[in-house]
């Protein structure tokens, strides 16, 4: 059968990039009126990271002690009535914006830790929408957002209806809730709210080799058994990246934790119902795992502006391999879609070149601009060099064995590093990129055209995943690839099944 045809670059087909899915943006709420529930101090058991003494508080109206001060930057909307015993409800009169009640600690304060704060509600009118967010709390004042989710809920006579989100504080600090209904006329009842700790806060942690004062704002240690569904969305039979011709179709059954480590595996499988294979009929021939934070496959979990990013990952050995770590945003709500926003790839990893980790930006001017050259040979630690290694023979690359892949998003400057040094860096007052080599020493290699969005203050979200074929492995000497009636091998030198491993995700701000 005939070689298909592939684009003259491993990212000049990038549907990987393009499929939408983002986060709605953060909306500021001009009226709200405030109420308080008496919250318990939560006290964690502290000892060596990745390990803790699992507790949980649950909340409910029980303890409601009514209305204390609105705050300063609020104005008084509607009344959100205690309607009994039991529940707080929250009522959006006709004709109004939106209305929002808030449970917050009084006198005591959470210890620092890891948390997940789950809001049990329900409607009582048709299509409910709103947001929830976790948010510092002192005196009368709501101060840092730490967390928010949005929530659509139907009308129903039972509480089944949880809006989860992850938190990190940082250290003790006093936690409000605030539920907001944003919905014209709708009403929701708030049943309880449990907040149970799930991990000790890396408070002493800071970014790897990278100075400066931080503090971390998300991170997930993947302890446990389980992906946090509060902090992520794992992507189920979606063959997301098809305009790549990549491989595989995502399953949730990829996708595990386990030994402290998150893994997204590539198995040889033969699956349909991943919707249409773009080499024809409906059958996928590779299965693989594929994580993300944004608007795709669920709510929105967590995206950031600005702030240091860094992940430790071990990549697979084999050509067909693809792995990732990028931030992208969604191109919905008024934000610019793709490239537009700013894509930006912290490391992708070719199989078929092992030693080498490639970061790029691609951002639109207004046509794409993708930054090159983008790669870093991590055996020698060279930039912009030799690629090093090729697969086949299978060997063992850099890559294949466990590496921190940071990146530095500042106001004017991207930066991308491995295991803490800095390899290149994109300059923004003169849209120039310039690696940087083991000594420090930067060097300009070419300018590019101005973007036409300022992409530097659009909330971008986090994606995990490995990719089987497609145009990035093909154009680093991948053979195989999938037809209709089967999948033709090539040269394909591989560990099968091979898993992209996660030891962490974090980020500082």
């Amino acid at each position: 059968m005939p070689q298909r045809s592939r684009a003259s670059t491993p990212k000049q087909s990038a549907s990987r990039k393009r499929v939408s899915g983002g986060f709605s943006a953060r909306k500021i709420q001009k009226r709200t009126i405030v109420f308080f529930v008496t919250i318990f101090a939560i006290i964690g058991s502290y000892v060596a990271w990745k390990s803790y003494a699992a507790t949980s508080l649950i909340l409910t109206s029980n303890e409601f002690i009514g209305s204390l001060s609105v705050n300063a930057s609020m104005t008084k909307e509607t009344v959100s009535s205690k309607s009994s015993s039991n529940v707080v409800q929250i009522a959006n009169p006709s004709g109004q914006t939106n209305a929002a009640g808030v449970l917050a600690t009084t006198s005591t304060t959470l210890d620092a830790g890891i948390y997940n704060a789950c809001v049990s509600a329900r409607s009582t009118t048709p299509s409910v929408s709103g947001n929830v967010s976790i948010l510092s709390y002192s005196g009368a004042s709501l101060g840092s957002d730490l967390g928010t989710a949005t929530y659509t809920l139907a009308t129903a006579t039972a509480y089944t209806n949880t809006v989860c989100i992850s938190f990190t504080a940082a250290s003790s600090t006093a936690i409000a809730a605030k539920i907001t209904n944003t919905t014209d006329g709708g009403v929701i009842r708030i049943g309880n709210v449990t907040f149970t700790k799930t991990g000790n806060a890396p408070t002493t942690l800071s970014p790897v080799g990278v100075g400066g004062s931080w503090s971390l704002k998300w991170s997930d240690e993947f302890t446990g058994t389980t992906i946090d569904s509060t902090k992520w969305n794992v992507q189920n039979y979606s063959n997301y990246g098809k305009d790549n011709f990549e491989d595989q179709c995502y399953l949730s059954s990829n996708a595990t934790v386990a030994g402290g480590n998150l893994s997204l595996t590539a198995k040889r499988q033969t699956v349909t119902g991943c919707d249409v294979n773009p080499n024809g009929g409906s059958t996928y021939y590779w299965t693989s795992g594929m994580l993300t934070t944004r608007k795709q496959g669920g709510t929105k979990k967590y995206d950031f502006v600005q702030g240091y990013i860094e992940a430790r990952i071990k990549a697979p050995r084999g050509n067909p391999y693809w792995p990732a770590f990028w931030l992208v945003s969604n191109g919905e709500d008024g934000q610019p879609g793709w490239p537009a926003y700013g894509e930006f790839d912290i490391t992708e990893m070719y199989g078929g070149v092992p030693d080498a980790t490639f970061g790029t930006l691609h951002y639109a001017s207004p046509s794409r601009v993708q930054t090159s050259p983008d790669s870093y040979n991590i055996a020698t630690k060279t930039p912009n060099g030799s690629l090093g290694t090729r697969v086949p023979p299978l060997v063992t690359g850099a890559t294949n064995d466990w590496h921190v892949y940071g990146f530095k998003w500042g106001a004017n400057r991207l930066t991308w590093y491995v295991d803490g040094k800095p390899f290149q860096y994109f300059d923004g007052a003169s849209n120039s990129l310039y690696t940087v080599n083991s000594s420090g020493t930067a060097t300009k290699q070419q300018s590019f055209a101005a973007p036409s969005t300022n992409f530097w203050i659009v909330p971008h979200s986090i994606d995990l995943n490995l990719a089987v074929g497609g145009d990035g492995p093909a154009y680093y000497g991948y053979t195989g690839y999938d037809t209709s009636s089967g999948y033709v091998n090539g040269n394909l030198a591989a560990d099968t099944p091979g898993s992209m491993q996660v030891d962490y995700v974090r980020v500082w701000q």
